[in-house]
């Protein structure tokens, strides 16, 4: 009978090797997974069930589930007196436990399994041995452990990881909204994507180790957290979501290596004021610091290539910014409500201003595009309610909607020659505006173009317009008698359809040819 038992027991062994995670009642081992499968584990030492893997136990539960307070025990012994160290707690053994207050870890103890202790609503702490030999965290191993406020040996206070954690896995902390403080080790070499997200309690945060990356989500939601400090010298990427909504995060410092801050990193970050971009960096993506509403200085680096959409959206205090070389075109909404910033310098081979990128920048007077640019898209500057001149490059060929729509202070604009299209409500709003001139190779004007109340001359040097190319109300708003100069051989075609065709000049306007 016995060797029929010890048989069983080894194909038991083969089994848990191979099947991804499961969790015990008080009678049995239950799979939590798609794949799962029930097991009875057949081995019991005090209450706690184990099974042997590679000659050591693995405790996969505890039969009696009134305790609060557990100690496991280094060894399990079987009914023949043979020790095995236990050496790992398994995938969800203890989860959903609603007793549990402390548990003890023995010191032969190398891994937390996945979910090992999963939704322990009233676990306080957990204490390792001195010495302690655990190098593996599992995912989800206190996920939800809303009541956990210290990991460590037996006086640490907050988490403080033992000396030999290498690997923290996957949510392995999410939700423990208890905890205070962390620390971790300088043995760590792999941080699990969304470990500490919405850990709303935590503080401080002391990095530790040596790793290439802040996983994605890594304290997301952290609102309590106001510094961190020890990031490794060898991260080179900031994950998504790593610190998002990090309320009360003041100040962050990179190291030299990080070459990539990925979308929505900082996102939300609203008491940061203060956060260096490393010289090796060439991209931050999009959201990476949308709504830093407290973030007044940012330097961008020459290696920059791309600079995401809404990148830096909604940040209130910013009063300067740098364009590097490298960047070819300003994503949508890339400044949009930056309502401080004053001063702008791009430099080098900007091509395309994109959809709202400077939109609602109240503060900026003025803008020194480059020669490069080829496109300005819709919303590009609408409601700079500062901006009081522009001068449009060269190159631009289309200029499009709402592009300056709302920009109060605007006094004077200089278009491109090479401009062909001005798109609807481009310079809508524009009521500051009182001289206009289109240029020659203008095919296309949208609706409510010019709506501007103070616009009393307007020039049209171009011979391609057409009661078709002109949109309907494209004048509509300007004064009655405004004076438009056209060529000598467009006078009767253009004050026909401008003034009769629903373009919006008024029939007391004035028109004269040159």
């Amino acid at each position: 009978m016995k060797k029929v038992t010890k048989l069983f027991g080894a194909l038991l062994a083969l089994v848990m090797v191979f099947t991804s995670v499961f969790a015990l009642n008080a009678n049995s081992v239950v799979a939590k997974a798609e794949d799962a499968v029930l097991y009875d584990s057949r081995e019991e030492y005090k209450d706690f069930k184990y099974i042997i893997v590679n000659g050591d136990a693995t405790v996969v539960g505890y039969a009696d589930g009134t305790k609060t307070s557990l100690v496991i025990p280094a060894f399990m012994i079987d009914e023949e007196g043979k020790k095995y160290k236990v050496t790992k707690i398994g995938d969800f053994a203890f989860a959903d436990n609603d007793r549990l207050v402390t548990v003890t870890f023995p010191y032969y103890l190398t891994t937390i399994g996945a979910s090992a202790f999963a939704g322990d609503k009233k676990l306080e702490t957990i204490i390792f041995a001195p010495n302690s030999l655990v190098t593996t965290i599992g995912e989800k191993a206190f996920l939800d452990c809303t009541a956990l406020t210290n990991l460590g040996l037996e006086k640490s206070k907050g988490i403080v990881l033992p000396y030999n954690v290498k690997t923290i896995g996957e949510s392995a902390f999410e939700n423990c909204v208890s905890v205070k403080t962390v620390e971790l080790t300088k043995s760590i070499r792999k941080l699990g994507a969304a470990a500490f997200r919405g850990c709303i309690g935590i503080t401080s945060f002391e990095f530790a180790g040596s790793y290439s990356k802040i996983p994605n989500e890594f304290l997301s939601g952290a609102i309590s957290l106001k510094e961190v400090s020890g990031i490794s010298s060898n991260v080179q990427i900031i994950g998504t979501k790593a610190f998002k909504s990090c309320s009360s995060l003041k100040k962050v410092t990179l190291k030299s290596k990080v070459t990539k801050i990925y979308s929505r990193a900082f996102e939300g970050c609203t008491s940061l004021t203060s956060i260096n971009i490393p010289s090796k960096v060439t991209s931050i993506g999009k959201y990476a610091f949308n709504n830093c509403v407290a973030l007044d200085n940012i330097k961008l680096p020459a290696t920059l290539t791309y600079l995401g959409a809404s990148a830096f959206q909604a940040c209130e205090s910013l009063k300067a910014i740098n364009v590097p070389s490298k960047i070819t075109k300003l994503e949508t909404h890339v400044f949009f409500g930056c309502k401080s910033l004053k001063n702008v310098t791009i430099s080098g081979k900007l091509t395309s201003v994109g959809n709202g990128a400077f939109s609602s920048c109240s503060s900026i007077a003025s803008i020194k595009l480059p020669s490069t640019l080829t496109s300005i898209a819709k919303n590009a500057f609408s409601n700079c309610t500062a901006l009081t001149s522009i001068t449009i490059p060269s190159k631009v060929k289309t200029i499009g909607d709402s592009a300056f729509a709302g920009d109060t202070a605007l006094t004077k604009v200089a278009f491109s020659a090479a401009l062909t299209s001005i798109g609807a409500s481009a310079f809508s709003g524009c009521n500051a505006l009182k001289a206009a001139t289109i240029p020659s190779k203008v095919s296309k004007i949208g609706a409510n173009a010019f709506t501007c109340s103070n616009l009393t001359t307007l020039t049209i040097k171009t011979t391609k317009l057409t009661t078709d190319n002109v949109a309907n109300d494209a004048f509509e708003g300007t004064p009655v008698e405004i004076t438009v100069r056209v060529p000598k051989a467009k006078l009767k075609t253009y004050q026909q359809f401008l003034i009769y065709n629903n373009k919006g000049i008024s029939k007391h306007s004035t028109f004269k040819s040159f």
